[in-house]
C-alpha cells in the first residue's frame, strides 16, 4: 500500500504459501494494489509475468495467476508442480556476502517440498497437493556446496517440512555426503514415526545435529481429530534414540487445538515433560493459529477475533497510527488470519499466552521445580501450572522463579508445610554455583552412612541441567540406614520409583562437612 501510494506506476506481485492460499480475496480487496499473485511454484514463470505487466500484454494465458481485470478476479488455471532438480543455482551476486561471512553462520537450502500427510492446521499439504518430493543427492549436496563455499558456512539448514519421510533418500544421502568426507553440520525436520536408531546414526554420521519434530499433541484423540496420527505411546523413544545417538531434538506442540480439553491438554504436558527428561529434548509451544486454506480456518472462520498487530509471523504495531493499514487488517481477516484467534471452550486466550510463553521457560529451564512442586501437590500438571497462571495474574510478575517462589510461599501459608522451593530454584536458575561441591566426589554415586552423621534427611542426588547442580534425598533399597548419590536417581524420583523423603538445603550439608566426609 505505502508503496503504490508513493510510486503508483510500481507493478506489485506477490507470491508464497499465504498469498497462493488467499489469491482471490486478496486480488479482491486490494485492486489497484496488488496487481497479480503468483500462485504456487512460479519460478518458470515470473519472467513471463513481469514482461506481461511491464509490456501491458494480456495476462489470460499465463498459467497459476490470479489478477483483475475489468474489475472481475480472474485465476488462471494450476501450474504442473516443478522438477527440482531442473531448477537452476541460485544467484548470491545480489547478496552482500559479507554481511553473512562470520563464525556460526548457518544458511538455509531447500532440500524438496510437499507433504504427502493431510494435518487439518497446516497449508503445506493445500500448497503442495500433497506430492512429496526431494532433489537428487546430487543436487542438493552442490547447493549445500555452493552456500558453504559463498558464505563460509559451517552449519546448514536442510528446508523440507518431512526430510526423513522416504528413509531410501536419506541413507543415500547421508553416504554420498560421508564419501565426500563433507565438514559441515546440518539440521533437518521429520516426524516422529519416520525415525528409527538406525537412520538417526548414519544421520549423525553424516553431520546432522538437530532433528525438529512436530509432535503437536501429546493426546492421541488431538492426534486423530488433527489428522497427525502419530503414535504417542512411541514418540519419546524415538527421540531418545536420536539423543543418544548425538542428535539434538526440539520436539513443537500446538496447544488450544478444536475440540482439545484439559485432559488432553494435560496429556500434552505429560509428553513433553518425558521428552525433557527422557530425550533431553527442547520444548516448543505454539497457540494454534488458522492459517489460510486449511481445515482449520474453514472451521473457525465466522469466529475470528482481531487480536492485536503482532504476531508469529508478523508485525505492523509501528503503522499503528495510520489508520488505512489496521483497517485493511480488520476487514481482510482471510488475507491476514495470523492477526485473529478464536476462543475455546476450555481455555482462554490469555492462559494459551502464559504456556507458550512463560511455561515454554519453564519446561525447558525450571522443569525440575516444576516436577517437585507438581510431587508436593499431588496433582497433574495441568493444575499445578494453572496455580502458577493465578499467581502470574495475581502479582502480573513474568519471571518463572519468582512465580514458582510466590506459589510455594502461598501454599506454605495455605498447609502450614515447609515447602524447600528457594534453593531448588535458585540452582536450577544457576545463581549459585555448585561445581565444587559436587566435584568433592569423583564417583557417580556416593555412600552416606544416616547414623554416622546424623542427618534427618539423608541422601544427596546430584543432577545437572543446563542450568546448575541439583540435590534431593531418596532412601536406598530400603535400607533405612544407608543412603546413596546416584545420577540417575532423579529418573526414578519423578516416576515414583522411589521413596522420596523430603529436600534439604545443601548449604547445610556443606556447613555440617557431609560432602567433604564423603
Amino acid at each position: 500500500y505505502l508503496i503504490k501510494k508513493e510510486k503508483p506506476l510500481t507493478k506489485i506481485i506477490l507470491g508464497g504459501p499465504q498469498a497462493s492460499l488467499a489469491a482471490s480475496e486478496i486480488i479482491s480487496n486490494f485492486q489497484g494494489i496488488i496487481d497479480v499473485v503468483a500462485r504456487g511454484e512460479s519460478e518458470n514463470n515470473i519472467i513471463r509475468i513481469v514482461d506481461s505487466l511491464l509490456n501491458n500484454k494480456d495476462l489470460s494465458s499465463i498459467p497459476g495467476i490470479t489478477f483483475s481485470k475489468l474489475g472481475n478476479v480472474n485465476s488462471n488455471q494450476d501450474l504442473d508442480l516443478i522438477d527440482l532438480d531442473s531448477l537452476p543455482k541460485i544467484d548470491y551476486s545480489f547478496v552482500d556476502i559479507k554481511r553473512y561471512q562470520h563464525d556460526n553462520v548457518q544458511m538455509s537450502v531447500e532440500a524438496g517440498r510437499g507433504c504427502p500427510f493431510n494435518c487439518t492446521f497446516c497449508s503445506t499439504s493445500v500448497l503442495w497437493k500433497r506430492k512429496y518430493r526431494m532433489k537428487s543427492e546430487k543436487k542438493l549436496y552442490s547447493d549445500i556446496k555452493l552456500a558453504t563455499e559463498t558464505f563460509f558456512a559451517k552449519n546448514i539448514s536442510l528446508i523440507h517440512d518431512n526430510f526423513t519421510f522416504r528413509p531410501d533418500f536419506v541413507f543415500k544421502f547421508c553416504k554420498y555426503l560421508i564419501e565426500r568426507n563433507s565438514r559441515f553440520t546440518w539440521t533437518c525436520a521429520s516426524r516422529a514415526d519416520h525415525l528409527d536408531r538406525k537412520l538417526a546414526r548414519i544421520m549423525y554420521q553424516a553431520g546432522c545435529r538437530e532433528i525438529f519434530f512436530g509432535i503437536e499433541s501429546g493426546s492421541q484423540k488431538i492426534q486423530k481429530t488433527t489428522r497427525k496420527n502419530i503414535k504417542t505411546h512411541k514418540v519419546v523413544q524415538t527421540l531418545k534414540d536420536a539423543s543418544e545417538e548425538g542428535i539434538v531434538c526440539t520436539a513443537s506442540f500446538i496447544i488450544g487445538h478444536l475440540g482439545e480439553t484439559i485432559e488432553d491438554f494435560n496429556h500434552t504436558l505429560d509428553l513433553m515433560i518425558d521428552l525433557k527428561r527422557n530425550a533431553k529434548a527442547i520444548i516448543q509451544i505454539h497457540i494454534l493459529a488458522p492459517h489460510s486454506g486449511t481445515q482449520v480456518y474453514q472451521d473457525v472462520k465466522s469466529q475470528l477475533e482481531l487480536v492485536g498487530y503482532k504476531s508469529h509471523l508478523a508485525s505492523v504495531e509501528k503503522y499503528q497510527n495510520q489508520s488505512n493499514i489496521t483497517e485493511l487488517i480488520k476487514q481482510n481477516p482471510s488475507v491476514f488470519p495470523s492477526f485473529y484467534q478464536f476462543n475455546r471452550i476450555d481455555f482462554s486466550l490469555d492462559f494459551l499466552n502464559f504456556v507458550q510463553n512463560i511455561g515454554y521457560t519453564l519446561i525447558n529451564y525450571y522443569e525440575r521445580c516444576f516436577c517437585l512442586l507438581n510431587k508436593h501437590l499431588h496433582e497433574s500438571y495441568y493444575e499445578t501450572l494453572w496455580k502458577l497462571y493465578k499467581c502470574h495474574k495475581k502479582s502480573n510478575c513474568i519471571k518463572v522463579d519468582q512465580i514458582i517462589l510466590n506459589l510455594g510461599e502461598s501454599l506454605q501459608l495455605e498447609t502450614s508445610q515447609i515447602l524447600e522451593l528457594k534453593d531448588i530454584v535458585r540452582y536450577d536458575k544457576g545463581i549459585q554455583n555448585v561445581s565444587e561441591v559436587s566435584m568433592k566426589s569423583s564417583m557417580n554415586y556416593i555412600t552416606i552412612n544416616q547414623t554416622k552423621y546424623k542427618l534427618k534427611y539423608p541422601v544427596i542426588i546430584n543432577e545437572k541441567n543446563s542450568c546448575g547442580t541439583y540435590y534431593m534425598f531418596v532412601s536406598r533399597e530400603n535400607n533405612i540406614d544407608t543412603y546413596e548419590v546416584d545420577r540417575e536417581i532423579f529418573d526414578c524420583f519423578v516416576t515414583k520409583k522411589t521413596d522420596v523423603l523430603s529436600l534439604m538445603n545443601v548449604n547445610h550439608l556443606v556447613e555440617q562437612n557431609v560432602l567433604l566426609q564423603c
